[in-house]
């Protein structure tokens, strides 16, 4: 947990001085794999906001990052996230609601 933490403080200084829409995403699964599902939401939202995208777009950019996706363990629930198989849970399926 302490590697997300500093991870979260290290996006926040690069979203305070010159972000690409990149930025907001990466932050956005940060803030997931920490348990903190409105600010990824906050970050998701960002990110369609400067890329342009949507929430189909979205959903393929998480498709796109199934590798790195599949890696985040959620530290709170000590599980892995499951997206290589494109199955979405109830806890995933929130943050696409909340977009």
């Amino acid at each position: 947990m302490i590697i997300l933490k500093r991870l979260s403080q290290l996006y926040d200084t690069l979203l305070s001085e010159c972000p690409v829409h990149e930025d907001y995403i990466n932050a956005g699964y940060c803030q997931w794999a920490m348990g903190n599902i409105e600010r990824a939401v906050e970050y998701f939202r960002d990110w369609m906001a400067r890329s342009g995208g949507d929430t189909e777009q979205l959903l393929k950019e998480f498709r796109r990052d199934t590798d790195t996706l599949s890696k985040i363990q959620y530290f709170r629930n000590r599980r892995i996230l499951n997206v290589k198989s494109g199955c979405i849970n109830n806890e995933d399926y929130h943050i696409i609601r909340c977009l």
